[in-house]
């Protein structure tokens, strides 16, 4: 009899384990496709303030790329943020449901200012499945 109850507890805590692994890949999916999308966003917005694009390229995000992978390591090249750059592009009508402005809002209780885009990002991540 105690064979079937450690059994069956063992079967709960198993299920529970891989859902909860489930979730974390889920979260992390979402998490990088919003940052990659953020990213790409900022490049337009700074571009666009920016009159010769074929020089945007060849400095700026060369320089961006440069200091990214020393900060961050490999996954930030020139090529990339191009990619992440056309993504934004690509869908930004259709992530505008989860927007992701650069706007600000004050935080009555800590009587800070927090992005706007950071509590939209959080939102968005606390109902994506």
């Amino acid at each position: 009899m105690k064979s079937k109850k450690s059994d069956n507890l063992y079967s709960s805590i198993k299920t529970l384990l891989e859902f909860a692994k489930e979730q974390v890949v889920k979260r992390v999916n979402t998490t990088m496709l919003l940052t990659y999308f953020q990213i790409g966003k900022y490049i337009v917005e700074d571009e666009q303030t920016n009159k010769a694009r074929a020089n945007y390229a060849s400095t700026t995000l060369i320089k961006i790329s440069s200091k990214l992978t020393k900060d961050f390591g490999k996954g930030y090249s020139v090529d990339s943020l191009e990619r992440f750059r056309k993504f934004y592009l690509t869908y930004k009508n259709r992530i505008s449901a989860t927007p992701l402005r650069k706007s600000k809002t004050t935080s009555t209780h800590t009587n800070t200012t927090t992005p706007l885009w950071k509590s939209e990002f959080s939102f968005a991540l606390a109902f994506s499945n």
